[in-house]
């Protein structure tokens, strides 16, 4: 079988590398594409594709630099999708988000034409602040595309999806999480009775803020998260030395600004931040974000910080 891998994000390859490593892959040719115009998404995909992907190239269904504005491009996505499935025989679809901007159309143009199987790559959550119409993050409709099957982390994502709607009926298998369930680590932490104990001496805390891309998701204005992000980071020189690990799908705007802040050390957003990588850290702070796993693994106290116009409720 001929299966099309859609990735977006250095995760959707991470993610890639572990289906084509699974029990029984080798019967099948994989074949990795994404779509970027600006060249940010393509330079992740393919620093992530040379360490993950054992050589193999991830196909870009645009030539970075094309005369297309957002609009366009966006427009475009669906017609090339389309086309590579067709110019390379593709039987079936795996992408990991169906609610992107670039994921949305790419379900949309194959889902009528060939099984799009979803599987999620992170953690999802369905509790707002406020709902009404508009206010519900992509989240709530993830899945909402017709997918042939949806492989989820838990009971409680498939029983959004299938009690979401009146009408809906989604084939949904939960099937644990790549690299987090199989992991007996994750597991002992998980079950720890007890948090580890506090440090006891007062020398300064290492803390590290765990950044996410508001802005460029539209989750928050820019402005706004970079203040919310700047008072946090000034309130938390208090208590120690602040380090800030950018999310992996930032955009070079944002980094840019990040390397203004003052007396503020900035990650590689480009590195796993994994277990041992936090243990060099006393704290970590997030708005939300899935590597509360990784500090679960390392025994690291983790603080959600929550902005009041944020409509999202992390866990």
């Amino acid at each position: 079988m001929r299966i099309a891998v859609f990735v977006e994000n250095r995760n959707g390859v991470g993610l890639t590398a572990r289906i084509m490593g699974a029990a029984g892959a080798g019967e099948h040719t994989f074949l990795p594409v994404t779509a970027d115009l600006d060249g940010d998404v393509g330079r992740w995909i393919d620093e992530e594709a040379a360490s993950r992907l054992g050589g193999r190239r991830v196909h870009n269904l645009f030539r970075e630099g094309e005369a297309l504005t957002h609009a366009q491009f966006l427009e475009e996505t669906g017609p090339r999708i389309s086309e590579f499935a067709r110019s390379e025989s593709v039987d079936r679809l795996i992408l990991f988000n169906d609610r992107s901007q670039r994921g949305s159309r790419v379900a949309d143009a194959l889902s009528g034409t060939l099984p799009v199987v979803l599987v999620q790559d992170g953690h999802l959550d369905f509790h707002y602040k406020k709902l009404g119409p508009g206010l519900r993050d992509q989240n709530w409709y993830y899945g909402s595309s017709g997918p042939a099957a949806v492989c989820v982390w838990g009971p409680a994502t498939a029983h959004h999806l299938l009690y979401r709607t009146a009408d809906a009926d989604p084939v949904v298998h939960v099937t644990g999480a790549l690299g987090h369930s199989d992991d007996p680590d994750l597991v002992r932490a998980a079950h720890q009775p007890a948090p580890p104990a506090a440090r006891p001496s007062r020398e300064p805390l290492r803390i590290v803020l765990l950044d996410q891309p508001l802005g460029d998701q539209r989750k928050l204005p820019a402005d706004q998260h970079r203040e919310y992000l700047r008072t946090a980071c000034e309130a938390l020189a208090e208590f120690g030395e602040v380090s800030v690990k950018p999310h992996p799908s930032t955009l070079s705007g944002h980094l840019d600004w990040l390397g203004t802040l003052p007396g503020i050390t900035v990650l590689d957003e480009s590195t796993l931040l994994d277990a041992a990588g936090l243990e060099a850290f006393d704290l970590a702070v997030t708005f939300f974000s899935t590597t509360y796993l990784q500090t679960l693994r390392a025994g690291v106290p983790l603080v959600l910080f929550s902005p009041p116009p944020l409509n999202i409720v992390f866990p």
